[in-house]
């Protein structure tokens, strides 16, 4: 397995942004690449689904203001998805171990329920509900053109916001 710990220049306490990758070929790196076509990489870290306790240290030790998580990266995100102080919570696609009826403004989440029909996990039926009840905005794009659309249409119009 490949550890990517540090695929950032800055150090820890200059850190703002932490994007979780998920499986397969959504590691950390990748998720890096689908970040810098539209985003500035300065203060942000990128690490892997499976790193929670890396995750967990660069919020202890730094000012985030953002977390996003796509696919199987969500499953460190959703534990923070109540706490508002973040100035925004990013769910990609993401892998949904349950059923929620509604999120705090400053969650912008995504989703195609279609994407999750191998998965036996429950997201399918989670991510259902929430596109059909307006928790999710549906997106009809396969799971891996979706960081790319994240990035571009919910993000890149509110980059100036982020760092208030």
């Amino acid at each position: 397995m490949i550890k990517l710990r540090h695929l950032f220049e800055q150090q820890q306490d200059d850190i703002h942004t932490i994007v979780v990758g998920g499986i397969d070929y959504a590691i950390a790196n990748w998720m890096k690449g689908k970040w810098a076509t539209w985003q500035n990489l300065s203060g942000v870290a990128f690490i892997n689904h499976s790193d929670e306790s890396e995750f967990n240290k660069l919020l202890k030790n730094n000012n985030i203001k953002v977390i996003i998580g796509f696919s199987l990266g969500a499953k460190l995100i959703w534990p923070k998805i109540n706490i508002s102080n973040f100035n925004l919570i990013g769910l990609i696609d993401p892998y949904t171990p349950k059923m929620r009826e509604s999120l705090n403004d400053n969650v912008r989440m995504i989703s195609n329920w279609k994407n999750w029909a191998r998965c036996k996990c429950g997201t399918l039926d989670n991510l259902k509900e929430m596109e059909k009840i307006g928790v999710s905005t549906h997106v009809e794009k396969k799971h891996k053109p979706m960081p790319n659309h994240f990035f571009k249409e919910e993000m890149y119009p509110i980059r100036h916001y982020l760092d208030n």
